[in-house]
């Protein structure tokens, strides 16, 4: 059988060429397996997304739903808390250059900086696909957070690590604050596009009122000169002086000041509010 031996010979030409060819079987076969994979992350997203609706109408109807305006505030109080873990996290900065990086401070006041969200529980609310994502991410970047505060504690009782690394882990989570403030905001109107609440106008007010303003002598006893730190006027990203603040960068900045100057400073009892501990 002639033909059946001219296409047999065709088929075990055209084989041995693509095994030939350097990217022949091998482009082949990671463009099949980039297809299958693509077909996979598609299939999880739904998965989740349709596993999160039953969740979604079990707990409604369980429950009876959650407390909406609770839940927005608790979201509003997580920005200020981020405002706070800035303040300390520059004051922390402050002190190890002070001393060469060659302290670094207790770990207790890099455990307060986690976020909880044992209390906040936003899929319920949630009605597309989109939404998901977003939440999703949000929880992803807080629990990237942690791991790098996890991470900047063992850096910073590490002796041999050279400074510049524990500079670039502290202005990391001086940028992961405000990141992490923005995109909590972001949820917030993604999730609630109708709520008649302005929840940047209430983010600008928790941080306002967590700001110290007062000029007593009690507080200024309390207080380090203001002179005796690199004064913050804003790196090149700044969402709280770009975006959130723009309108009131100079007031921003002076209570910030004030801040970090009480957290450099002493309690009432005469101890430095940030405790250091030598390398």
């Amino acid at each position: 059988m002639p033909q059946d031996s001219t296409l047999t010979n065709i088929m075990d030409n055209t084989w041995n060429t693509a095994l030939n060819t350097e990217f022949g079987i091998i482009a082949l076969l990671s463009f099949i397996a980039a297809l299958v994979s693509a077909f996979f992350a598609a299939g999880s997203f739904m998965i989740g997304w349709r596993t999160m609706k039953a969740q979604i109408s079990t707990e409604n109807s369980t429950k009876g739903g959650k407390n909406v305006p609770s839940t927005q505030s608790l979201m509003i109080d997580m920005v200020r808390h981020l405002y706070r873990n800035y303040v300390v996290t520059y004051a922390i900065r402050e002190r190890m250059k002070e001393k060469k990086f060659m302290v670094y401070p207790s770990e207790i006041h890099l455990k307060k900086m986690r976020l909880n969200l044992d209390n906040i529980d936003l899929h319920i609310y949630l009605k597309k696909p989109e939404d998901y994502l977003t939440l999703s991410n949000l929880y992803l970047f807080i629990r990237n957070y942690h791991y790098e505060l996890e991470v900047f504690t063992e850096h910073l009782k590490d002796k041999m690590l050279d400074i510049s690394t524990k500079e670039k882990d502290l202005y990391s989570l001086l940028f992961k604050c405000e990141f992490l403030t923005e995109n909590i905001i972001k949820t917030l109107v993604t999730i609630w596009p109708d709520s008649k609440r302005n929840f940047i106008l209430e983010a600008k007010k928790a941080i306002s009122d967590s700001q110290e303003y007062r000029q007593d002598e009690t507080w200024l006893r309390t207080m380090a000169p203001m002179d005796s730190f690199t004064h913050y006027k804003g790196d090149n990203y700044s969402y709280y002086l770009r975006k959130l603040f723009v309108d009131s960068a100079d007031t921003f900045i002076d209570r910030f000041n004030r801040d970090v100057a009480i957290e450099l400073g002493k309690d009432s009892v005469g101890s430095y509010k940030i405790t250091m501990i030598d390398v």
